[in-house]
């Protein structure tokens, strides 16, 4: 304490503690009722110039979306955004956004996973220009960004500011499941605002969306309704979307080479074209150092004639249901009621992350499913007391990519897991015995709503000591029809058929229909048959089971 007033304990050419910590200093001065006038003036250079340039009329919460592609992203991204004084409008983009991440020292895979799971990386705080994550998140990796203005007073701001300055010279280990960016990012808020407690809300896992979530939601933080910035391809869609059947036909005319929309047409629909090739081509070309001289100048020329136009873009409102805080919590139990192959008995899942496709969309990607870590144990009261393992799914991704006329993009999928033998033997004696599974998958999906159907060819790799020859590699193909019938209710219905290279029986179907009906935000109903032909020649040997499920998301 007496470091912190009077910094008798300090290095040689480091900042006062005063200067280093001006919010512990600011509050033991409340605390203590110390007048700071009777304490030793102390000169800070570089907060008094940090703080001169970082002036703060209010804070906002901002989650970046779901980006797939890349797995330290794989849920997303939340940081916060302090906006300046005066900020207004396309202003905002100099505003700051101050992130906690974790400062990766290895490029090997194994290495990043076992570092990130354990705490191997240091996590640092930093300040940068907002727009510096606008052009990573929007316009590099085609993600969404949603922007929660929070209800924070002058007061808690500037707390929550001071108590930044302090933590721009330490770092916290970087855990990927809990004390990640958005655990680190509700401790400051708990700083601002020390009557809330938003980190104890979360016990085994933090996740970007669900700490939107209790911020918003549960805590009413939020001082008015969340904005969307969309991404670039996210735009270039909502714009395709209200074009006319004739402005759609003359834009997949010209968009080949950028041409200027003709003058002939009504001057509304020439702004709709203009600003439709425009996104275009910043989706495709940003960032782009090769690009046809032709398709450039043509660029120029459109930038041009909107610029002459002088009637400013439409924005691109969200649809309702978009808003990722409305979607349910992403930790799963799922209670079933199983009939397997004449046998009665209960099945249950749990899974920390983060939804199937048949789980209700709002607030997600309607076309992605994530799972991580996820057990599904079976009880057979009338064989033994003890739960039969069923499977654990390590990683699972799936994502539909549903082709449009002006982009094609493969659909693709990937699964680790450890599994029961029993269901590709379909013998007894494989009820305990477990093998690790490995599988890849890409290829296309077409249509959107209410039905999207999918093809993908696989590979699949099998290792157990139960196996023959220890290693078991497949081929197969898996389709599927994925069906948003209403607002609360999707089918899947889902035909898998793989070839074993080394195995006796070579052929193995799956076939497996799903019903999900949402009954309010974090509870569903779902059903489920599932069908595994084993052997196809007489005598022919497979297994059928029905759920009937009862679904909680917390």
């Amino acid at each position: 304490m007496f470091g912190v007033i009077f910094g008798n304990i300090r290095h040689e050419g480091a900042q006062h503690p005063r200067c280093r910590f001006p919010e512990r200093f600011y509050f033991l001065k409340k605390e203590l009722g110390i007048v700071e006038e009777s304490l030793p003036p102390v000169r800070c250079p570089l907060y008094d110039e940090w703080r001169e340039k970082v002036r703060i009329e209010s804070v906002s919460l901002i989650f970046a979306s779901f980006y797939i592609n890349n797995p330290a992203s794989l849920f997303g991204h939340t940081f916060l955004k302090w906006n300046r004084q005066g900020s207004r409008g396309d202003d905002e983009l100099l505003d700051f956004g101050l992130n906690f991440a974790a400062n990766a020292t290895t490029d090997n895979a194994i290495l990043y996973g076992i570092y990130g799971v354990f705490g191997g990386f240091p996590g640092v705080y930093t300040l940068f220009p907002y727009y510096f994550k606008v052009n990573e998140y929007n316009d590099w990796e085609n993600r969404d960004i949603w922007e929660y203005p929070l209800n924070l007073n002058q007061e808690e701001i500037e707390r929550m500011v001071r108590h930044s300055w302090e933590l721009g010279s330490t770092h916290f280990n970087y855990y990927y499941f809990d004390e990640n960016c958005s655990y680190q990012i509700l401790t400051l808020l708990e700083v601002a605002r020390p009557s809330l407690n938003l980190s104890d809300y979360y016990i085994l896992s933090v996740q970007p969306l669900d700490t939107v979530k209790v911020a918003v939601r549960q805590n009413k933080l939020l001082r008015e309704k969340p904005r969307l910035r969309l991404s670039a391809f996210g735009r270039l869609r909502s714009r395709i979307e209200k074009l006319s059947e004739k402005e759609r036909k003359l834009y997949f005319k010209l968009y080949p080479t950028y041409s200027l929309p003709p003058e002939d047409i009504p001057l509304e629909s020439r702004i709709a074209l203009i600003d439709t090739l425009m996104d275009d081509y910043f989706f495709r070309y940003y960032g782009e150092k090769e690009i046809d001289p032709a398709k450039k100048k043509n660029y120029e020329i459109l930038l041009k004639e909107r610029s002459r136009l002088k009637i400013k873009r439409e924005n691109q409102e969200p649809e309702e249901g978009e808003d990722p805080s409305l979607g349910h919590d992403s930790t799963t139990w799922r209670l079933s009621y199983l009939y397997h192959s004449q046998v009665q008995g209960f099945d249950v899942l749990f899974r920390p992350a983060l939804r199937e496709l048949v789980d209700p969309p709002f607030g997600y990607s309607p076309y992605a499913a994530i799972s991580m870590f996820a057990l599904n144990l079976r009880f057979f009261p009338t064989e033994r007391i003890y739960p039969y393992f069923e499977k654990l799914i390590l990683a699972e991704v799936f994502s539909l990519s549903p082709m449009r006329a002006y982009y094609l993009k493969p659909s693709w999928g990937l699964l680790f897991s450890l599994e029961s033998l029993q269901r590709r033997y379909q013998e007894d004696k494989f009820h305990d015995k477990v093998a690790f599974v490995g599988q890849l998958g890409a290829g296309a999906s077409y249509g959107e709503k209410p039905f999207t159907l999918f093809l993908l060819p696989v590979i699949r790799s099998e290792l157990s000591a139960a196996i023959a020859h220890f290693w078991d590699p497949s081929v197969g193909v898996l389709a599927g029809i994925l069906a948003r019938i209403a607002t609360r209710l999707s089918f899947l219905w889902q035909l898998s058929s793989r070839y074993y290279f080394r195995a006796k029986e070579k052929i193995f179907l799956e076939f497996l229909s799903q019903v999900n009906l949402a009954l309010q935000r974090n509870l569903a109903l779902e059903a489920s048959y599932h069908r595994a032909v084993a052997r196809l020649k007489s005598p022919m040997l497979f297994q059928e089971e029905i759920l009937f499920s009862l679904k909680i998301y917390r």
